[in-house]
């Protein structure tokens, strides 16, 4: 069914398929809500229209039956742009809230940072230990201490010094860890002297 009618903004008759239609085109619906700042609600007199009033700026605003149709709740906010500005005050206070938790004086909170960071330290402490020892009991070159363009005889003087150091007869009184740098340091030669 069509309804024959003049377009509110440029006067020209139109045959329109809905009956609260009132305007002939979307260019003369934007023009006429460009051109009037503060227009009267074209189907303010129909049922299905439904006031709101925003939650952000407390200004009133209509939405259709047409816009909350499929299980779609009703908008809170009159414009996107309320919609933001309240998203983004939310955040703040959200963040605010979020700080002023983390730098309460109490002593729960400041044994709960106190153990992170301990924790955080140990790790690192480990890492650092298990890089270390791999590295020392694999690079020859690191246990002796000699760079790779050394000569025999030099690596033979690193050698020397070390043994004399970590013999297992020059220290009795750590036995267990002097034999085994002995053995590394013996090994270390072996593998570069070869």
């Amino acid at each position: 069914m069509t309804y024959k009618r003049d377009c509110k903004q440029c006067g020209n008759p139109f045959e329109a398929n809905r009956q609260d239609a009132i305007f002939c085109s979307g260019k003369c619906t934007a023009k006429y809500y460009r051109d009037n700042d503060n227009p009267d609600y074209t189907h303010a007199y129909k049922q299905h229209i439904h006031w709101f009033v925003c939650d952000e700026c407390g200004q009133g605003y209509v939405v259709n039956d047409y816009a909350k149709r499929g299980g779609k709740r009703a908008p809170r906010f009159c414009s996107v742009k309320c919609k933001q500005k309240a998203y983004r005050s939310r955040v703040k206070q959200q963040a605010a809230r979020r700080q002023e938790q983390n730098t309460k004086p109490g002593d729960d909170n400041q044994q709960q940072r106190e153990r992170a960071n301990a924790g955080q330290q140990k790790q690192q402490r480990d890492q650092q230990q298990k890089h270390r020892t791999r590295r020392d009991t694999r690079d020859p070159y690191v246990i002796l201490g000699v760079s790779h363009s050394d000569t025999n005889a030099a690596i033979r003087k690193a050698w020397l010094r070390l043994i004399k150091k970590w013999h297992p007869d020059a220290n009795p009184d750590n036995l267990e860890q002097a034999t085994r740098m002995s053995q590394d340091i013996n090994w270390a030669y072996e593998t570069l002297c070869k």
